[in-house]
């Protein structure tokens, strides 16, 4: 931890690509959430002085649907030309639609590339990320950054948005993580209906299913850096991120509505 902060919370909002885009169609941005996550972050009046946020956003049917479509995975390796360009352009494409329509609701956003943002050999802030994130801070900015590709001397591979977020509570005391969704929380069955769990306390507690264009390891990944944030004291919660003023409540410590947090009792 090389946190030097003083006198504020940090809550990180990981946009999941199942909110910002239609997940099983290819290329298919969904403004109307976009737009109710503006409202939302409006409200919050964050970034203020006694409380910071950070924005991370997945890649959705945008950069999954080309890193599914060319082989590209969280792990390093062999990639055409053509594979890396096509999923960092639609990576930057949706980058820049949620920018766009959150400029709208007055959200001031620094962009910060993982390349910029992350040590990728320790999953941590870099000395650059670190400054960039604090002269954000500084200047009233909300920090966002995005699943990225990582390209290697020979080969490349995916930065999840979630790698992000772990980076981040690495290297800042993050007080608050929320993984918005398009869904209400975390569910005990694959169907995705009915009642969701409310505590998770272990890691295993829970059935889940990748979508057709996720090549990060679906819920399960985000449950299990989920364990791993609460044990460094950070606060987790998965919420419906298109219901209104639900994920506005969580940002402000509001913690009455429908969502899914993790036990702080528990170990992983």
């Amino acid at each position: 931890m090389i946190d030097d902060r003083k006198g504020f919370k940090v809550t990180i909002v990981k946009l999941g690509g199942s909110l910002v885009t239609h997940k099983d169609r290819a290329r298919s941005f969904d403004q109307p959430a976009l737009r109710s996550i503006g409202r939302q972050l409006k409200k919050s009046g964050l970034p203020s002085p006694s409380h910071k946020l950070i924005l991370v956003h997945g890649g959705g049917s945008f950069g999954h649907y080309y890193a599914k479509r060319f082989g590209l995975t969280t792990k390093k390796g062999k990639v055409t030309a053509r594979g890396i360009a096509k999923t960092t352009g639609a990576m930057l494409e949706l980058h820049s639609r949620i920018r766009n329509v959150l400029d709208e609701f007055g959200i001031n956003l620094e962009s910060i590339l993982p390349s910029e943002l992350i040590e990728r050999r320790e999953i941590a802030l870099s000395e650059t990320g670190l400054r960039r994130v604090r002269n954000a801070f500084s200047n009233d900015l909300i920090p966002i950054s995005f699943g990225y590709v990582d390209v290697f001397r020979k080969g490349a591979s995916i930065v999840s948005g979630d790698t992000i977020c772990e980076a981040i509570a690495k290297s800042i005391e993050v007080d608050r993580q929320i993984f918005a969704m398009d869904v209400d929380g975390i569910y005990p069955t694959r169907k995705i209906q009915g009642p969701i769990i409310r505590t998770l306390r272990n890691s295993t507690e829970f059935l889940s299913e990748e979508r057709k264009y996720d090549v990060t390891g679906g819920i399960a990944s985000k449950v299990s850096l989920g364990f791993r944030l609460r044990e460094k004291g950070t606060e987790v919660f998965f919420v419906n991120g298109k219901e209104d003023e639900r994920l506005l409540k969580l940002i402000l410590g509001h913690y009455d509505v429908p969502a899914t947090t993790i036990d702080r009792g528990k170990r992983i």
